[in-house]
C-alpha cells in the first residue's frame, strides 16, 4: 500500500478524528486507557477514524481493532517507523514539545523519521508543540503558525498544532501551512460544549480535524464524545445537534 492510499484510509474525506492513546509510555495507566483496549474498543464504536498508540501496544489492542479503524504509531526515531509498518500502522507519528524554530539535533531527527516514512510510502503527522520558558504550551497564533510551517517544513504530512483559540487566527494558521493541521485537546475541559465548541470554530477555520485524547477517553461517556466529534468533523454538525444526537442524557 503506498502513501495516498494509508492517508486516504485516515483522512477518508480531508479530515480525521484521530483519538490518541499514547500517554501511557509518558505518565503511565491514566484514568481512561488504563485498559486499553477497553478504550479502543469504545472509540471504534463512536468512528473514530484512528487511534494514535505506542508501537509497543500495537500488539496488545490488535485483536479488538475493527477494519474501519486506523492506527497512527508514535514512533521516537527512523528505526520505528519499519517496526510500526510491520506490526500494521497506517500513519505514524512523533512528538516535539519545546522552543520553536527547534534545536538543530531535534530538527535532523525529525527529518530522519519524514525521510524514513517516505521511503516506506507512510504518512508521517509531526507534532509541534511551542513552549515557554516554564514548559507551558503556548497558544499566541505567531508561535503556533511558526510550529505548523516548521512541521511541514520539516517532512510532515500532517501536523498537529494547539488551537489558537478563535478561528480568524486559527485560519492563518492553516492558511500558512502546505499541510493539513489538526488540532491537540490539552489539558480536560470541564464541558463537553466547550471541546466541541472548539473542533467546530477549528474545522470552519480549516482546519483538517483533531488528536485528541483526554477529551476523548478522558469523558463520562467515550462512546457519545467519539460520536459527537465525528458528527462535527465529518458531518457538519453544530455543537447543538451533536450535543443533542450523542449522548444519552445530559452530562
Amino acid at each position: 500500500m503506498n502513501k495516498s492510499r494509508r492517508f486516504k484510509r485516515l483522512f477518508p474525506d480531508g479530515m480525521s478524528l484521530i483519538v490518541a492513546m499514547d500517554h501511557g509510555v509518558t505518565y503511565g495507566p491514566m484514568k481512561g486507557i488504563e485498559r486499553l483496549k477497553v478504550a479502543v474498543e469504545r472509540v471504534s464504536r463512536g468512528g473514530a477514524d484512528a487511534v494514535m498508540v505506542s508501537v509497543g501496544s500495537i500488539k496488545s489492542i490488535e485483536d479488538v481493532l475493527s477494519p474501519s479503524i486506523s492506527v497512527v504509531a508514535t514512533v521516537f526515531d527512523r528505526e520505528d517507523v519499519v517496526a510500526a509498518l510491520k506490526l500494521g500502522a497506517d500513519g505514524v507519528k512523533t512528538t516535539y514539545f519545546g522552543e520553536v524554530p527547534l534545536p538543530s539535533g531535534q530538527a535532523v531527527r525529525l527529518r530522519e523519521v519524514a525521510r524514513e516514512a517516505d521511503d516506506w510510502g507512510v504518512p508521517y503527522l509531526i507534532e509541534v508543540v511551542p513552549v515557554d520558558e516554564r514548559g507551558e504550551v503556548v497558544y499566541e497564533p505567531r508561535r503556533v503558525a511558526l510550529s505548523a510551517r516548521v512541521g511541514a517544513e520539516l517532512g510532515g504530512d500532517v501536523v498537529k498544532v494547539p488551537y489558537t483559540g478563535d478561528p480568524r487566527s486559527f485560519r492563518e494558521v492553516v492558511e500558512g501551512c502546505p499541510i493539513p493541521v489538526v488540532i491537540m485537546g490539552g489539558p480536560k475541559l470541564d464541558r463537553q460544549d466547550q471541546v466541541l465548541s472548539m473542533v467546530r470554530e477549528a474545522v470552519d477555520a480549516g482546519g483538517a480535524g483533531v488528536a485528541f485524547g483526554r477529551n476523548v477517553w478522558g469523558h463520562q461517556d467515550v462512546e457519545g464524545m467519539t460520536r459527537a466529534l465525528r458528527g462535527v468533523i465529518h458531518q457538519g454538525w453544530s455543537v447543538q445537534i451533536a450535543m443533542a444526537s450523542s449522548f444519552t442524557q445530559e452530562r
